[in-house]
């Protein structure tokens, strides 16, 4: 049963992560996966974020600079690189998150880099 619950701190992000940190009292494992999740969750919300305006800049620039340059359709596919760089980052971020709702149904305590340590230590 801890599994299923350290499975579902993930499952919607940092809700489920906030509900299973405050029910799981007795559940180390599944009070780890909680922080984690809400950790996890706020990190990757500001990445999406900070990315998001980066993206819209360079969309800005690169369309400027395609239109002064008179680029046509490569202008157009410059314009729609900064947009495919923060969904590529978007699938990664989407794929860690299966990767740690996994690890935590099979019962194991996989700690994210610089927020795994930090979610270790808290929930103790």
């Amino acid at each position: 049963m801890g599994n299923i619950m350290a499975a579902f701190a993930y499952l919607l992000n940092w809700v489920s992560g906030l509900i299973v940190f405050i029910v799981a009292k007795d559940d180390k494992v599944a009070r780890f996966h909680g922080l984690q999740s809400i950790l996890f969750t706020i990190v990757y919300f500001i990445i999406f974020v900070i990315l998001a305006i980066v993206a819209f800049i360079l969309v800005i620039v690169l369309g400027i600079v395609a239109a002064a340059l008179n680029l046509g359709a490569i202008g157009a596919l410059l314009v729609f690189i900064p947009w495919a760089l923060l969904l590529l980052v978007m699938v990664l971020i989407f794929l860690v998150w299966l990767w740690t709702m996994w690890q935590a149904y099979n019962d194991r305590m996989f700690k994210l880099p610089f927020i795994g340590g930090l979610a270790e230590k808290w929930s103790a």
